[in-house]
């Protein structure tokens, strides 16, 4: 299917999660058209449906010389961005023997006599098409592949576990308690690791918590952390002293998916305020990019909001801590260190457009903000003397 609106096509490969892509893009004009043959739908016929005015226009566009309609169709599909997804095969002719729509054949033969009848990958389909492999939506006819992406339908499900590398301290095990009860109550489903650095105070590991004996300063600390992780692989960053409030979890899910996926981002950041809000031109290049779904990037031209919790290739994190002094006397004088640190420019880090999250402070100059004790005495967290005594300031960042 084309969407015009979010510039992509969607290649329709039967029982690979079709259904829940067509609920964001639209239904598609002819649905399972593959690669090949929207390619040629979109360099000879008019491609925009429904109402009037396109009735009207595929009929004017046909009066265009043959040569120059191929060329607008040659330039549409070249600049989309073209995906699908397959699915385990054996898997996928289980949800098509099984499936309650179009040609129902579960209860007309067995599941053997059903593998010995489908000839096709789309046998089943109100729209079939003579494709035996899924390979065969995505290629033309001299088997060259078409598409931009082509995912795999389990991904979907089942999302890879990401590193979230977490800055703190045993003084500070509660706070990051706290951050980590509050990922989990508000996204219950989210994909995190949190890799927690200590010195004396260890824990048990879990799926979710691992723990990791550091060094007590802070450079040594997110240094040990990034040791083996692969510079190009994606880490969620999350400083102790920011804890979410508010989070559009499938927003939020999809923003990060579909960040990981393009080579030309290295960061994307969620929550736009502050700076990046209230000083664009100072912090943000004037360019935009935008995603499948319509959502606009902007370009950070600085380290700005890098301790807000954000998606980051693991490069971009080790390259600041390791142009940080050795010494850094307190967390917060790395707000002011970090300038010290050329941002290199291959180094891409975005904010979305819109702000998609609200996140509290945790502490302000060493003692627990107001916010922050009242979330952690309503979650049931036991305090260290030191964090008895709230600021009293409530400190948020972000509005939804």
């Amino acid at each position: 299917m084309i969407s015009h609106k979010n510039k992509c096509i969607f290649v329709e490969v039967p029982k690979t999660g079709s259904t829940s892509v067509r609920a964001i893009l639209g239904k598609a004009w002819k649905p399972h058209l593959n690669l090949w043959q929207i390619k040629n739908q979109m360099e000879m016929y008019w491609t925009r449906y429904g109402g009037r005015k396109n009735r009207i226009m595929a009929a004017l566009y046909l009066f265009l010389p043959e040569e120059q309609r191929r060329e607008i169709g040659r330039k549409q599909f070249e600049t989309y961005f073209k995906f699908g997804f397959v699915r385990n095969p054996w898997d996928r002719v289980v949800s098509l023997y099984e499936r309650t729509e179009a040609l129902q054949l579960r209860n007309e033969m067995t599941f053997e006599q059903f593998v010995d009848w489908i000839g096709y990958s789309s046998a089943t389909c109100v729209h079939s098409s003579p494709h035996r492999y899924q390979l065969d939506w995505f290629v033309d006819p001299n088997g060259n592949v078409l598409a931009d992406f082509i995912g795999k339908f389990e991904r979907l499900e089942e999302p890879n576990k990401i590193k979230a590398i977490v800055l703190t301290c045993d003084r500070y095990r509660a706070i990051t308690r706290h951050v980590i009860f509050q990922y989990d109550r508000l996204w219950p489903d989210h994909p995190f690791v949190f890799h927690i650095p200590y010195q004396e105070l260890g824990g048990t590991d879990t799926k979710r918590v691992r723990y990791f004996p550091s060094p007590s300063d802070i450079k040594g600390t997110v240094l040990h952390l990034l040791a083996d992780i692969d510079d190009e692989e994606w880490i969620y960053w999350c400083v102790d002293d920011k804890y979410p409030i508010q989070l559009p979890t499938d927003k939020v899910a999809s923003l990060i998916s579909h960040a990981m996926r393009l080579p030309e981002i290295d960061g994307l950041l969620f929550c736009r305020c502050r700076a990046t809000l209230s000083s664009p031109w100072f912090t943000l290049h004037p360019h935009k990019i935008k995603n499948l779904f319509g959502d606009v990037y902007l370009e950070r031209k600085t380290w700005s909001q890098i301790w807000i919790h954000q998606i980051l290739r693991a490069k971009v994190l080790r390259h600041l801590f390791i142009h940080l002094p050795d010494h850094i006397p307190s967390a917060k004088a790395m707000d002011d260190l970090k300038d010290d640190v050329p941002k290199l420019p291959e180094h891409r880090l975005f904010v979305t457009e819109k702000n998609f999250a609200v996140f509290g402070e945790s502490t302000r100059k060493g003692d627990i903000t107001q916010n922050c004790y009242e979330s952690i005495m309503a979650a049931g967290i036991e305090l260290p003397e030191w964090f008895q005594q709230p600021t009293g300031e409530y400190v948020t960042l972000g509005k939804l």
